[in-house]
């Protein structure tokens, strides 16, 4: 059997566990949304629900992955295995999509359906018309919102793991983590904030618009593709950050 082969169908069924539970909590939440709708009638409330079960689905990777390589450290086999590191971190990526992408077509499915019932509610005028077009914008979004996360993730896991090798820092492992998360934060912001990346962000852009209605429109705009750009060089980058930190410092 090929070895990525082996790794991933491994990856899938170590997480059938959390997938089930974040399955069910969300069907639940569903009922109930769907419950209280039709008990006090008033239809935004589904709607309501379904679409915030379709934006958190911007952290499914991360906290599927952050599952999945808990349930790793737990046994510590995943340490002593042949295989490169890119190939580990990968595998666990396409078994994240792998549950990823069912559950947020499901989702989007049941969030055009809900929508389609509460469009003559003002809070949800802005998809009248075009909400399969919205909502295909948005699972764009948070698919690649949700990969860029779960790639820090790794980073940040591979950084734990290694820092079990210094002494001084083992036990306060989370504390440097956590402050290192937030020094990138900020530098983060502050380049964001910057006049150059204002600049970049108008070099090129996409503008999508959409009539709604005769007094009102959706427009998605401002889509520049720079920032795309280097934000998915920036993912590269940190990838094979925490590739090297695995392989080079991490303890095998």
């Amino acid at each position: 059997m090929n070895p990525f082969l082996g790794l991933y169908k491994k990856d899938l069924i170590i997480t059938q566990s959390w997938v089930i539970t974040t399955s069910v909590l969300a069907l639940l939440s569903f009922v109930i949304g769907a419950g209280l709708g039709s008990y006090l009638k008033v239809p935004f409330i589904f709607a309501i629900t379904a679409v915030v079960i379709l934006t958190l689905h911007i952290f499914y990777i991360p906290a599927y992955l952050i599952s999945s390589l808990i349930t790793e450290g737990h046994t510590q086999l995943w340490l002593h295995n042949p295989n490169s590191g890119h190939k580990l971190f990968l595998s666990k990526l396409f078994a994240s999509l792998t549950y990823f992408i069912p559950s947020i077509l499901t989702v989007s499915i049941i969030s055009n359906f809900a929508i389609s019932n509460a469009t003559h509610l003002e809070v949800f005028q802005p998809f009248e018309g075009h909400i399969l077009q919205t909502l295909f914008l948005m699972m764009g979004g948070i698919t690649l919102g949700s990969i860029y996360l779960g790639i820090w993730i790794f980073f940040y896991w591979s950084l734990y793991q290694a820092l079990r090798n210094v002494p001084l820092l083992k036990r306060v492992r989370w504390m440097v983590i956590f402050a290192l998360w937030l020094i990138i934060g900020t530098i983060g912001n502050f380049i964001k904030n910057s006049a150059f990346y204002q600049e970049l962000k108008e070099i090129r852009f996409v503008d999508w618009k959409f009539n709604v209605s005769e007094s009102a429109f959706l427009e998605i705009s401002n889509l520049s593709l720079i920032p795309l750009f280097l934000h998915v060089l920036l993912s590269i980058v940190i990838f094979l950050l925490a590739v090297w930190i695995f392989e080079r410092k991490v303890e095998v």
